[in-house]
Formats: structure tokens, sequence, C-alpha cells
């Protein structure tokens, strides 16, 4: 064989091994940078819960409650249920993830649940939200700005009157901004806050404040519980209005 055509046989194979060896290359390069980019990703998802499952256990033993993460595969902790008692009522936060047409929501759900259930049939809602059971009259309390705030039920007017104290029900007025997602009923006081995710750190106001005002309903509805009253001091009546 000619040198000429031996030498264009070496090229071609030449140019053949070159054109191989760099596509497993290349093929080898793609793989670990994908490898490295999911690694990344991994480490840094990692970080975040660890971050976050710390911020909220700090919280938790902040208020004396106790943290209990979500447990996750690969051994990672995510946030999970803050529950304990303070000052004689019993506390539950938790935190869920909602669907959104326009973007993810979470929702944290806030609970102060008193020592023991009232019995009063009381539903206290803000004015604007729609009445679980719209037929049940609203108990009016002659305090205008409370009235205009509130949609206020329950068993007994004269005892519901009394529960709700001039105390209560400006502690209650305090709370304007919250009144949308604000509600008191039989077994205590329930907020939902959705939107962002809430920092932990601002549970700590929340839970001091609905603790509060928790205690401040629970003290007022003791002794009306435990007997019935003889003597209403307050005279509530009873409106035929719906809201």
């Amino acid at each position: 064989m000619p040198t000429s055509a031996i030498t264009r046989l070496s090229l071609v194979a030449l140019f053949v091994l070159l054109m191989m060896t760099t596509r497993i290359s290349m093929a080898l390069f793609w793989t670990l940078t994908l490898a490295l980019a999911l690694g990344y990703a991994a480490l840094m998802a990692h970080r975040l819960l660890y971050q976050e499952h710390r911020r909220w256990t700090q919280t938790a033993r902040a208020l004396g409650l106790k943290h209990t993460p979500r447990s996750l595969p690969l051994g990672l902790k995510a946030q999970g249920p803050i529950t304990g008692t303070r000052n004689g009522l019993h506390i539950h936060i938790d935190t869920h993830k909602a669907l959104s047409p326009k973007r993810p929501l979470t929702i944290t759900l806030v609970d102060v649940h008193f020592a023991q259930n009232l019995g009063l049939g009381l539903r206290i809602t803000a004015n604007t939200t729609p009445q679980t059971a719209p037929n049940t009259p609203r108990i009016l309390l002659g305090d205008h700005d409370f009235d205009d705030a509130f949609i206020v039920t329950g068993n007994d007017p004269n005892t519901i009157a009394r529960t709700l104290t001039p105390q209560v029900r400006r502690a209650l007025l305090d709370r304007v901004p919250l009144h949308n997602q604000l509600s008191i009923d039989d077994k205590g006081v329930h907020q939902i806050i959705s939107g962002a995710a809430i920092e932990p750190y601002l549970l700590t106001g929340i839970i001091e404040r609905h603790t509060q005002l928790a205690s401040l309903i629970q003290q007022a509805s003791a002794p009306l519980t435990a007997k019935p009253a003889t003597q209403p001091h307050h005279q509530a009546h009873i409106s035929a209005r719906n809201t």
C-alpha cells in the first residue's frame, strides 16, 4: 500500500478516535456537572431545612413549648407542630401548604385551648366573616364599637354578656388587624394566618396576646359555668338581624 494511502488511513483513524474521545468526554462532563448541581441543591435544601427546624425549636423553647419536627427521607428534619401548655392553656401551632392559582400558600393554624370546654355555645367572629349558622340570632352587648366589629352568638345572652367583660372586649378590639383571621368558641382562641410562611419569632407575640385573651375569657366564664347566675348585672339582648 502506498505510503500516502497509509497516511490518509491513519489520519482518518486518528480523527475517528478523537471524535469518540470528545463525545465520551463531553458526556462525562455533563454527567459530572449534573451530579454536582444535584448535590449542591440537596446540600442547600438540607441547610434550609436545618435552619428552619432550629428557628422553630428555639421559638418553642422561648415559649416553654415543644417543637416536634417532621421526619423526611435521608434523616432530614422539617418544621413540625409546636405544642404544650402555657398558663394552664393548651397551645397547638402547625403549618400546611396549600395550592393557589397565583402562588403556593402557607397556612399557619394557631390554637389556644381553654383548660376545659366553656359549654356556652359561644362563637365570636369578625363582622365581615360569613356566619357558619346564619339563622342563629346575634347577641348584642350594647357596646357599639364591639357590636360593629364582631358577631357574637351563644346559648344564653346574659351569660355571654358576663363572659365578655369590658376588659375582654377591649382586648378583642385591640386585635383589629386580626379580625378576619380570629375566632373564639367554647374550645378556645383560634387564628388562621395565610400567605407567606410566617417567621417563627412572630409567633411569640401572637401566642402571648392570645394566651392573655384566653385567660381573660376563662376567668370571666369560670364562676358562670360553675353555677347559674341569679342577678344579671348586664342585660344583653338578641338581635333578629342576621349579617
